[in-house]
């Protein structure tokens, strides 16, 4: 089983446009089919809508495989790059095709790191990438118990932020990341 990214985009465009960018991201991701127009390993898409100041704001979440960059772009150590369908495609190509502005943030805390991009009609104006890391410490009486069981944290997790965290009744000490501030 690969490792699970939650991702979430805010859609600008008509909603013509970004409902048939939903439906694309909703099919199937079988490599194997000759099915339509699809993206890679996207395991589910949904809507969630909102309403703004003066608009309703369109919001897509889910989850995909390993990392949004892997499944939605193209380039090295991607889906899209060992395409042999000829029916794969990316949120850049979806994002020019369908005159879509697209702000994706994205947090996969089991290999630790959060993306954030940005494409404007099919021009990427962001792509960054930043360390995060979420470790859950609720079963842990003490910081030594925990780094018992997560050696690794120890590079991250202090005993300072272990004890606040617990004297807190907090479950999760989440470390780096960013927040998902979207500015289109």
């Amino acid at each position: 089983m690969p490792n699970l990214c939650s991702y979430g985009m805010k859609v600008v465009g008509t909603k013509e446009n970004k409902d048939k960018l939903l439906e694309i991201m909703k099919r199937g991701y079988d490599c194997t089919k000759e099915d339509d127009i699809h993206m890679w390993r996207v395991f589910d898409a949904y809507r969630n809508s909102y309403k703004g100041d003066d608009e309703e704001l369109y919001f897509i979440g889910g989850n995909c495989a390993w990392s949004v960059y892997s499944c939605m772009f193209d380039g090295p150590g991607t889906y899209q790059q060992r395409d042999e369908t000829g029916k794969g495609t990316t949120i850049v190509q979806l994002s020019k095709d369908l005159n879509l502005d697209i702000e994706i943030f994205s947090e996969e805390p089991g290999i630790g790191f959060m993306e954030h991009y940005i494409i404007r009609q099919g021009d990427v104006t962001t792509n960054d990438v930043v360390d995060y890391y979420e470790y859950d410490i609720e079963e842990y009486d003490t910081y030594e118990q925990f780094l018992e069981d997560c050696p690794d944290a120890k590079e991250n997790v202090t005993k300072d932020m272990f004890d606040a965290a617990t004297k807190d009744g907090e479950q999760y000490i989440y470390v780096g990341g960013m927040e998902w501030d979207y500015e289109i």
